[in-house]
């Protein structure tokens, strides 16, 4: 699974409410919709980084599978020895 080259999409003003408009781009690209929970994560830059959540547990799921399948490998590996 390959993650997806870093875009920039525009700057945004945070209004008196804390609230942002996600860029019409982006929304489109990523295909964020009216009633969509993103999460709101912590960027190693001192940042923010909005994350569908339904996209997030889809990758989590996906590595675990990953590191399950190694654990099996090397389990496997290790009773051949």
């Amino acid at each position: 699974m390959r993650f997806a080259e870093p875009t920039f999409y525009g700057a945004v003003t945070v209004s008196d409410r804390g609230q942002i408009v996600i860029p019409a781009k982006a929304r489109k690209e990523l295909d964020i919709q009216e009633g969509d929970k993103l999460l709101v994560l912590r960027s190693p830059f001192d940042g923010i980084a909005l994350v569908k959540s339904d996209v997030l547990t889809k990758r989590v799921a996906h590595m675990q599978s990953v590191f399950e399948r190694l654990i099996e490998d090397g389990q496997a590996q290790g009773s051949e020895t």
